[in-house]
């Protein structure tokens, strides 16, 4: 029996009408991991946009992981699965007795435990159509590639550059799909008395510059460059980092930052933050798609990124924000003096930014997009 043509059928029975009535999928998403980075908020926002569609969804998450508290809180139909490594079988068999029992029509797997399991349990027995979401630059080995070959129907990457990396390991350019990471359009609307809270908290005046970044502490996010450009930088500015908390304060002192840095560590509501800045700064090496990008600029804040393949895929330089050169701290210190000297030009760049998050990175694009993956035949 051809599986893909019966997968086919399945799919576009599924997503027909039916009385007038719209018939649609059942969808079940892998999600391991912690959860604590901008992935997660994305997988989120997207289970929003397809539940909010007519599908019915269905999330794995390890019963111990904030990932599974996160799923739960959110109102999300949320289904125990250890997924310990990328070699539980025990798991991928249920994710197979799951899919028969609740006859699941895609599994979408979007972390790399999740990826692995997707598609042992594809071996094992399921009849779903199987979706990979790659969010980072992929340095995976050959034999998951050679996997991802044979086990994905399809493979979602979040930019252009995780979709060149795919292929640079030998993935065919027709098994990847770009479809951006998106955010909904009242992101930026946040209740002025909680930007009020966070100025009384955090000693925050309205005439303060507030150089702002907002990264978990990890290498590739630049922190480092970013302290060494600050510590060049004159003038009276302050600087916001949200992700990390107050054990990295002698790194950050060993640069002679410590006066001047506010650490508010992991924040779940992270809106109101970017309120807070005059400028945003991601000196990342390596990024996939930073959702931080999109939401500063939905929030009306001008934004500055390291030139990699991702960030200029959202940032054009001189019209929606600025780029500087990767790992230079020298012309990152420029570029942060020239934002914040020139409020005409941060004001311009700013309200382009705005506008072309709306326009581009909305989470109704990203939904549909994904939909269109889920209902097209393998």
């Amino acid at each position: 029996m051809d599986m893909q043509k019966v997968s086919s059928e399945a799919l576009q029975t599924a997503t027909a009408t039916f009385g007038g009535v719209f018939m649609g999928l059942n969808i079940l998403h892998l999600v391991s991991g912690e959860g604590k980075a901008g992935s997660t908020k994305s997988v989120i926002l997207l289970i929003k946009g397809l539940i909010k569609r007519g599908h019915r969804v269905i999330v794995a998450a390890s019963p111990e992981s904030y990932n599974y508290s996160l799923m739960k809180e959110a109102g999300f139909e949320v289904v125990s699965i250890e997924m310990k490594s990328r070699y539980d079988f025990k798991s991928a068999r249920k994710i197979v007795n799951l899919c028969q029992q609740e006859k699941i029509d895609i599994i979408n797997a979007h972390l790399s435990t999740d990826r692995y399991l997707a598609i042992w349990a594809k071996f094992l027995g399921a009849k779903a159509k199987i979706i990979l979401t790659r969010r980072a630059i992929s340095r995976s080995s050959r034999l998951i590639s050679f996997l991802y070959l044979i086990g994905a129907d399809k493979i979602i990457a979040v930019s252009k550059a995780v979709k060149e990396s795919l292929c640079s390991q030998g993935i065919p350019d027709d098994l990847i799909e770009i479809i951006y990471n998106g955010i909904p359009n009242d992101f930026g609307s946040v209740n002025p008395q909680a930007i009020e809270e966070l100025k009384r908290r955090y000693n925050i005046s309205t005439e303060d510059k507030i150089i702002g970044m907002i990264a978990r502490w990890d290498k590739l996010k630049g922190h480092d460059t970013l302290f060494a450009a600050l510590k060049e930088l004159k003038g009276d500015y302050k600087v916001l980092l949200v992700g990390i908390d107050e054990s990295f304060w002698p790194e950050i002192e060993a640069f002679g930052l410590g006066d001047r840095v506010i650490l508010c560590g992991f924040q779940k509501d992270i809106a109101p933050f970017y309120h807070l800045m005059t400028i945003k700064v991601l000196p990342s090496f390596a990024e996939g798609f930073p959702l931080s990008i999109l939401e500063a600029m939905s929030c009306g804040v001008c934004v500055l990124g390291s030139n990699i393949p991702s960030i200029s895929e959202i940032i054009e330089p001189n019209k929606n924000g600025l780029l500087f050169e990767t790992g230079n701290s020298e012309d990152l210190a420029e570029k942060i003096k020239v934002l914040l000297n020139d409020e005409t030009l941060r004001i311009r760049l700013a309200k382009q930014g705005e506008k072309s998050v709306h326009e581009r990175f909305s989470i109704e694009r990203t939904v549909e997009a994904t939909e269109k993956i889920y209902s097209s035949g393998a």
